[in-house]
């Protein structure tokens, strides 16, 4: 589990909680903004318009991709270069067969599948656009997750207004407006008390784009490029071992993948 997303998620909500019940006079006022119909038209209503917008092959995928957001993946990328660099220097000293025996111990799945097409005499072209090929369809099932969590974003607040509108035609219809007129001569302030229950599906809207959607997205596209990056090392790794290249060249062709500080963490011992 992602501690980030998980903590932002509750500290967003709960700020915005926190926030409401600061201004209420009485707690009992806070049945005013829970509306089991208004959350209804604004997820329902969001939700069927972003997959009436995908095609369905992509709306599968962002099923799964949007999990990922969730998840906390702790690999270090200096860790995977100096691994990589450890292969090629088996590979040089004892020949590509020799990693063979190494392939089960590798915990990078992606890594493994390319090192066996290498193992197994596969063309490097061939190598090459196979892990290109699995990279496209890792970033599209991310895209695919990304693109509908930004449709629900957009949806959202117009299901918030639709919700409104809604509650305002049924406030403001003759059956209601009579009921209305003869609570006020009572000294009830119906009229003011539909209109803010009708607003409470805007609020939904607004907080479901703004507090969920959005940085889910935002998360997203992070956890794309991490993962993207690992991928584009690996492949690069690869290319390098199956061409010979000498593990100092491996490392610096590598060492570019990563930010400065961290260069000299993935240094290979002096051979």
């Amino acid at each position: 589990m992602d501690f980030t997303t998980v903590l932002g998620l509750l500290l967003t909500l709960g700020m915005v909680f926190l926030g409401l019940v600061a201004k209420l006079t009485d707690l009992d006022q806070i049945g005013q903004f829970l509306d089991l119909g208004s959350l209804l038209v604004v997820l329902g209503g969001s939700a069927g318009s972003a997959l009436m917008s995908m095609p369905a092959r992509s709306a599968l995928q962002a099923g799964s991709a949007l999990r990922v957001a969730f998840q906390e993946r702790r690999r270090d990328l200096a860790a995977l270069v100096r691994s990589v660099v450890d292969l090629s220097e088996t590979a040089r000293r004892d020949g590509i067969l020799a990693l063979e025996l190494l392939i089960p111990q590798l915990e990078e799945a992606y890594l493994a599948r390319g090192l066996q097409l290498a193992v197994d005499g596969a063309d490097p072209e061939a190598v090459a656009a196979t892990l290109r090929d699995e990279l496209e369809q890792t970033r599209e099932r991310h895209a695919s997750g990304k693109a509908f969590l930004e449709l629900l974003a957009r949806y959202a607040p117009a299901y918030g207004m639709l919700g409104t509108v809604i509650g305002l035609i049924l406030m403001l219809s003759p059956a209601h407006a009579g009921r209305a007129g003869e609570a006020a001569a009572a000294g009830e302030t119906v009229i003011l008390h539909g209109m803010a229950l009708a607003l409470v599906t805007t609020f939904y809207g607004v907080l479901l784009a703004n507090a969920v959607a959005l940085p889910l997205a935002d998360k997203l596209a992070e956890k794309d490029r991490e993962e993207s990056l690992r991928m584009q090392v690996v492949l690069s790794g690869i290319r390098a071992i199956q061409s010979g290249d000498n593990p100092r060249v491996v490392e610096e062709k590598l060492a570019v993948f990563l930010p400065p500080a961290e260069r000299s963490d993935a240094a290979l011992p002096s051979l």
